[in-house]
């Protein structure tokens, strides 16, 4: 492990893995709390690292310091639960000597309200071989170094929780690190194909698309992008089109890059996408279900949202099939999404206008129930009773509701629209609609 002021994850993670492993390494690159205190009560042999702005020599320093034949690492946001445990346990008893990356799954949880999450397939465990060495300032890479030995990678089933990114804030000071890191890196080894797609990337996460366009266009001209995260780099590219708009060349950089990577999940969800924001509602099905046949377990995955093999796809299929009015199906998607991610908000509301539009005040009502219990929901519940207020033609039960929730919430754009519908349907006070419609567009031109 490399450490740094982290008292308060610390001795969560060691107290989850500490007794799998015949020794506990922490190099501590200048905590000022307990963070070595902690790590040296939980049995750890701890060391002094002064920080010089590289993830992956302060890495290099932990596994020299290392004796026993395997190394697994962890960072102090990690977590391991007693399945993963068991899994673990169990692949230790089955390792041999030989130059294998063992790939484990890392899960983090971005929104707890959305319960959005990112998966990145990881090499955890591998040799302790004098060869085997981190590269990289920052996003530090150690299977380069097993495969110019000769080894390989093999997954495992085993899953590590990991807590680092569920504040907006922290991301953006991660982001900012990495990208200082990320540009020294470039200015002493200039043309690094991984350096420039992850310039790219961390200068798309922050909005700076000319200059994420330009790093990620100079990535894919240095030739054949066949790493793991060459399928990303497509589709970074991809995104980069779609924010300025430009969906055709958004759809030919996923098609560019599923020519040479024909099942990545997120070329073929976005693809979809593409294909509906154009209107093409048959392709975009045709995508978004070919994605659902895809069995996960053989993606590769590198920063994917786990909800693309199932409620996330589902979802926005559901949309898909409402448009193309084969609502029975939709509904279907949306249930199916649900049974996977039963407070899946997005899922509720299409459900909820479904029943809308069908009149089906009784599962309306059940939807609005399950939002009320929904972390975050409450708000989501009273529009689509308004909604409802709406199809029933109660003009004044829905006016109330939308004028309490907007005052509430002024930046929220739903409830207005649907508050400048029931006043144009009412067509009693066409100034009031006028003013809330010049609303919206003040928001969002």
């Amino acid at each position: 492990m490399i450490v740094r002021n982290e008292e308060a994850h610390l001795a969560d993670c060691l107290e989850s893995a500490a007794d799998l492993a015949n020794e506990i390494i922490v190099v501590d690159t200048g905590s000022t709390d307990r963070t070595k205190e902690i790590a040296t009560a939980h049995g750890a042999r701890v060391y002094d690292f002064g920080w010089i702005d590289d993830f992956g020599a302060a890495r290099n320093e932990s596994i020299c310091r290392a004796t026993s034949d395997w190394i697994l690492w962890l960072d102090a946001d990690d977590r391991l639960d007693e399945v993963n445990r068991k899994r673990l346990l169990a692949l230790f008893t089955n390792l041999r000597a030989e130059k294998t990356g063992y790939l484990m799954r890392y899960s983090c949880l971005l929104n707890p309200l959305t319960q959005k999450r990112m998966t990145v397939d990881q090499v955890r465990l591998f040799p302790n071989h004098p060869k085997i060495r981190w590269q990289h300032r920052v996003h530090e890479q150690i299977l380069p170094s097993i495969q110019r030995l000769g080894g390989r990678k093999e997954t495992t089933d085993i899953v590590i929780r990991h807590l680092g990114y569920q504040d907006s804030n922290v991301r953006q000071r991660k982001n900012e690190r990495n990208l200082r890191l990320l540009f020294l890196e470039n200015d002493e080894k200039p043309d690094t194909q991984f350096t420039l797609f992850n310039l790219g990337w961390t200068l798309f996460s922050i909005g700076r698309l000319d200059e994420a366009q330009r790093y990620l266009e100079r990535a894919l001209e240095l030739g054949a992008v066949e790493d793991f995260h060459a399928p990303k780099l497509f589709l970074l590219l991809a995104k980069v089109h779609r924010n300025r708009g430009c969906l055709d060349e958004a759809l030919a950089n996923c098609q560019r890059g599923r020519r040479l990577f024909p099942n990545d999940p997120e070329l073929m969800f976005n693809e979809g996408l593409f294909y509906y924001q154009r209107g093409d509602f048959r392709k975009a099905a045709s995508r978004l279900e070919d994605l659902l046949e895809i069995e996960p377990s053989t993606w590769f995955s590198f920063g994917v949202d786990d909800g693309l093999s199932g409620y996330l796809t589902r979802h926005n299929l559901a949309i898909v099939y409402r448009d193309q009015g084969r609502i029975v199906e939709a509904e279907e998607q949306w249930r199916k999404a649900l049974a996977d991610l039963p407070q899946f908000t997005p899922a509720l509301l299409g459900l909820g206008e479904l029943f809308a539009v069908q009149k089906r005040w009784s599962d309306l009502d059940q939807i609005c129930e399950t939002l009320d219990k929904t972390l975050g929901g409450q708000t989501d519940a009273q529009v689509l009773r308004a909604r409802a207020n709406l199809g029933r033609l109660e003009f004044i039960q829905a006016k109330e509701i939308l004028h309490n929730v907007t005052t509430a919430n002024p930046l929220l754009l739903w409830p207005k629209v649907l508050l400048s519908r029931v006043l144009l349907e009412e067509a009693r006070d066409l100034t009031a609609a006028e003013e809330v419609l010049l609303s919206i567009l003040a928001m969002n031109p």
